[in-house]
């Protein structure tokens, strides 16, 4: 953001000087730089020094994250609703990505050893290639060779250097030629190598869905013109009037062929929604465009990485018990045996299957170490969580659990749109019928406290159960964690239809949405994104 004559000034000096730009920077007055162009440049050296002492401590997260939101970066993106902008945020995402990978790779994740990692990617040949939909945008121009083209499809295909001996090529020889007594199949007769152009062709040509250009020239340098490729001759072009010759064929003019280049700004809706998506929607417009269509990284808290940590563990001790018990898979791709639907025969309790101290061991092992404020937040947090896993080990220690799946995913039908989620556990009972089970580590509620939108992640899952699953639940339960206790309901018939209502509607909504903010203090309080909103109310 500095002026003209400021950056002169910094880049003059440092050539001048043999310094670093960030050497000019730090002896900008003594180059005649602005006093606005000192203040910012200032408030850019004080970033460098916060965030160079923040990288000794701290992983890369924390670093680029607070990077984002101290250079006010990420506003300046969402604060104007433009394709350049759209672009950026993508591309800030799927950086934060790697970060993410990385992360869950290194034990010390920090900073300097992401620079070394990624000095080394590129070192080896990485690009750093982005990932691209030629459908969702941005719109750009693909360069690449015809193999590489294979299985995608692109509005408009240029052909190019269609001359002798380039398309097609010229044929080589092996580098190594196999001795014919040791090929066994009777080889195609033929100019192999022709066809083989003649194949690659055809499939540069069939990428095209609203137009093909086949170019060539005569002159590509050197002292003689080229010819015409063959397979343009083929296709009948050449002879004395080629420079003046028509196209083959033209494509019919269409509505959507006449629009300008330059179209209306468009959102990519995702193509499958979640109940966090719905909820996120329902709270502000605004945060679900911030969360789920620029998926704009956030900085995370310890409180979820506490509650991942319980989930998982949880999943790990049933799945013991599910291994002990008997009712694991019978085979690797079949259903597990109780599956068959008849009743499980007499086993061993919980407490018998799996003890409280190789519980707190699986708690260990899953314990996920991010996010935590301070050393005393997190030793806090781990000592609540083995205080909750007795409680919860003391509630079910005397019963015989027959777990069927443990995190099932699941992908349903609603209209046009697909509903995805994930079920913590489902039970499968003596008669039959299956129990669906939901943790919570939040404040735990009695059978009165649930009204109908706390049960309506249960109730989805009641519906993916008959529908996708083909199991009738006979009991829908929430386990809350912080004080062992358990409760349980079904879903009415009247709860059901409301429940594929409140969804349909909902994706409706999204489909069709402004996302327009909905501000409150309490709501805007409690955001990810209020230090980037401009609509926020504090």
């Amino acid at each position: 953001d500095l002026e003209h004559d400021d950056v002169v000034k910094l880049t003059h000096g440092a050539n001048k000087n043999a310094w670093s730009l960030y050497e000019a920077c730090q002896k900008a007055a003594a180059l005649g730089v602005t006093p606005e162009g000192l203040t910012k440049i200032n408030k850019f050296l004080g970033l460098i020094a916060k965030h160079t002492e923040r990288a000794r401590t701290n992983d890369v997260r924390n670093v680029i994250f607070a990077f984002l939101e101290d250079t006010g970066y990420l506003k300046r993106l969402v604060g104007e609703d433009n394709q350049l902008n759209h672009d950026m945020l993508d591309y800030i995402n799927q950086f934060w990505r790697v970060i993410e990978d990385f992360v869950a790779a290194e034990a010390d994740p920090t900073a300097r050893l992401f620079l070394e990692r990624i000095k080394l990617q590129v070192e080896a040949g990485e690009d750093g290639r982005l990932a691209f939909d030629p459908d969702i945008g941005p719109e750009a121009v693909r360069v690449m060779t015809v193999h590489a083209s294979k299985g995608l499809e692109f509005d408009y295909v240029f052909l190019v250097s269609l001359i002798d001996r380039r398309f097609p090529s010229g044929e080589r020889a092996e580098a190594i030629e196999l001795p014919p007594a040791l090929i066994k199949e009777i080889l195609p007769e033929g100019d192999h190598h022709l066809e083989e152009e003649r194949r690659l062709f055809y499939v540069g040509m069939t990428r095209a869905k609203k137009g093909l250009y086949l170019t060539s020239a005569e002159d590509y340098g050197g002292s003689r013109k080229r010819k015409l490729s063959r397979f343009l001759t083929e296709l009948g072009y050449g002879g004395a009037n080629a420079k003046n010759q028509e196209p083959i064929s033209k494509p019919a003019a269409t509505a959507e062929s006449q629009e300008p280049i330059a179209k209306e700004l468009a959102l990519h809706i995702p193509k499958s929604f979640s109940f966090t998506q719905l909820k996120a929607f329902e709270n502000c417009p605004l945060q679900y465009k911030f969360a789920h269509i620029f998926k704009i990284p956030i900085k995370g808290k310890g409180q979820f990485s506490f509650g991942k940590t319980m989930h998982a563990a949880l999943q790990k001790f049933f799945a013991l018990v599910a291994e002990r018990q008997g009712a694991q898979q019978a085979t690797l791709f079949g259903p597990p045996a109780a599956v068959s639907g008849t009743t499980p025969a007499p086993q061993k309790t919980v407490g018998e299957l799996v003890s409280m101290e190789e519980f707190y061991n699986l708690y260990l092992e899953s314990w996920i170490d991010e996010w935590f404020e301070t050393a005393a937040a997190k030793a806090e947090y781990r000592a609540k969580g083995k205080m909750l896993l007795a409680g919860y080990y003391n509630l079910v220690k005397d019963e015989t659990i027959h777990p069927l799946y443990l995190e099932k995913p699941f992908n349903l039908k609603v209209g046009d749109a697909t509903f995805r989620g994930a079920i913590d556990r489902m039970d499968l009972m003596p008669d039959g019928t299956v129990r669906i089970v939901d943790y919570k580590t939040g404040k735990p509620k009695t059978e009165d406290d649930i009204g109908f939108e706390e049960k309506q992640q249960l109730l989805i899952y009641q519906i993916a159960s008959l529908e996708v699953l083909e199991k009738k639940p006979s009991a829908l339960s929430f386990v809350y964690l912080d004080n062992g206790t358990r409760v349980e309901f079904l879903g009415t018939d009247k709860e059901l239809d409301k429940i594929r209502e409140y969804v349909a509607r909902t994706i409706g909504e999204i489909k069709t949405s402004n996302f327009a903010a909905d501000p409150n203090e309490f709501k805007c309080r409690n955001c990810d994104f209020k230090d980037i909103c401009e609509f926020r109310i504090l």
